[in-house]
């Protein structure tokens, strides 16, 4: 958005090469129309597009033909910030979308700047570790051990229905938040505060 709007394009051509077509992230420059106006190899890339299928000229809506749902998805919409899937030879990928509005110095919109950036890894890696949280989870949950945790201050923060059951509640809500001593019978209390 910064190169289109301080006009660091207009430098050199030389530049504008350099910069935006070495970019791993792709970008897509489209006109009021949304026809593109210009396309860098790796928004080539992404979309499906060879080197010899030229998009200039060409409205969003062909090229992007394969996905109906982000064409509909975005027909009414000049700014976002999102995530979207697209498959592509039998796998799925995610990128990070942006769309921008460009604006002259009137404030009237003149195209609009598409980035996309490939987030395809951080989402398996997120996609794993979900899993395994939801795999501990329950674990912890069904086992027949008591596992429960305090904060700094004494406090329970959570409790497996074990805990619970031997602490004499029957919902985590009632226990949260109670001070460890309040836990205890009368006797072990009475032993905790000695050791302490």
């Amino acid at each position: 958005y910064a190169l289109f709007r301080h006009r660091l394009l207009d430098i050199a051509p030389l530049a504008r090469d350099l910069v935006i077509d070495g970019m791993k992230d792709g970008m897509i420059v489209l006109d009021a129309n949304r026809r593109i106006v210009d396309i860098n190899p790796a928004a080539q890339k992404i979309i499906g597009l060879s080197g010899e299928q030229q998009p200039i000229g060409k409205s969003m809506v062909e090229v992007l033909a394969k996905w109906p749902q982000l064409i509909e998805r975005y027909r009414n919409v000049f700014e976002a910030d999102d995530e979207i899937a697209i498959e592509a030879g039998g796998a799925q990928r995610w990128y990070e979308l942006n769309l921008s509005t460009l604006r002259d110095e009137n404030k009237l919109m003149i195209g609009q700047l598409i980035t996309m950036r490939d987030v395809t890894q951080r989402k398996l890696t997120e996609n794993l570790l979900q899993d395994s949280e939801a795999r501990f989870r329950q674990i912890v949950e069904n086992a027949s051990d008591m596992i429960y945790r305090f904060d700094a201050e004494g406090r329970l923060t959570y409790a497996n229905p074990s805990a619970l059951h031997t602490m004499g509640f029957e919902k985590e809500s009632d226990a949260l938040g109670k001070y460890f001593l309040d836990l205890t019978t009368p006797e072990a209390r009475h032993k905790l505060k000695r050791t302490y």
